[in-house]
């Protein structure tokens, strides 16, 4: 018995250890956010954009992630006039956060300033129904709604049962199945999201694309930094891609880098 409690006082310990250092390293990353904010303002682009950078090194030390840091990386970048890595930080800063409106209109911003402009195909499959769904309602908040329906109603139920208050009523099947589809329908949002396919961003202008993995072989076009890429396969120094009008060819692994968290 003493055993089984001094394990648990172990556990909890452990957990708030971990808690109070998650705790710290926000708090140090707010002061660090705040510091490049005031730099910002007084267009010291260069010091905040290097306090930033280390920001980021520390944060991938510990594989942690945060929208506010991708996000002013961002807007650094652009400032500084690096859209390529503006994109990539705007991109990564949606893969935390899909709904933020604020990197979705500075993507587009960044887009438009873009040399190439490619007329997208779109594709078709529900794969990318529940990626675009997910940029309205993140399979996250779908979850969490179907969650408190389900147990919110099971808590009830057997309160009243014990209470001898229950009253059968067909909007208990209403709820209790509308709790299980948003949680189904969440775990698929969630399934779409995670297979969706890698892409990367390319860092230098007239990068040229061929028709395989030779910088001998048949040139097919050449694109600009900026240009986000789907990444189907990796070679040792090489990438084949999917272009937004869908052509496929292979690129140095130097020429881009993969939009991808910790």
């Amino acid at each position: 018995m003493k055993c089984k409690i001094y394990l648990s006082g172990l556990i909890i310990l452990l957990l708030m250890q971990g808690f109070q250092g998650l705790k710290a390293n926000e708090e140090l990353l707010s002061l660090k956010l705040d510091s490049a904010k005031e730099l910002y303002d007084k267009d010291n682009f260069d010091e905040g954009l290097l306090l930033l950078q280390k920001a980021e090194a520390d944060l991938n030390q510990q594989n942690l992630i945060s929208f506010e840091l991708y996000y002013n990386l961002g807007n650094f970048y652009f400032r500084k006039g690096l859209m390529a890595q503006a994109v990539l930080n705007y991109e990564k800063a949606l893969l935390v956060d899909p709904t933020n409106e604020d990197a979705v209109y500075n993507l587009k911003l960044v887009n438009q300033q873009l040399q190439d402009e490619f007329e997208e195909i779109p594709e078709v499959s529900f794969s990318a129904l529940f990626n675009y769904l997910n940029s309205f309602f993140s399979y996250q908040i779908l979850f969490a709604i179907g969650f408190c329906c389900t147990l919110g109603l099971s808590l009830i139920v057997f309160w009243r049962k014990k209470k001898n208050l229950f009253v059968y009523s067909s909007k208990n099947h209403y709820i209790l199945g509308m709790g299980v589809v948003l949680m189904l329908w969440s775990w698929a949002q969630y399934s779409a999201v995670q297979t969706k396919s890698k892409e990367g961003v390319i860092l230098e202008n007239r990068t040229a694309v061929t028709s395989e993995p030779n910088p001998s072989a048949q040139l097919l076009l050449k694109i600009n930094e900026g240009t986000k890429v789907k990444l189907l396969e990796k070679g040792d120094d090489w990438y084949r891609v999917q272009l937004p009008n869908n052509v496929i060819g292979w690129l140095s692994s130097t020429a881009l880098l993969p939009i991808e968290l910790p």
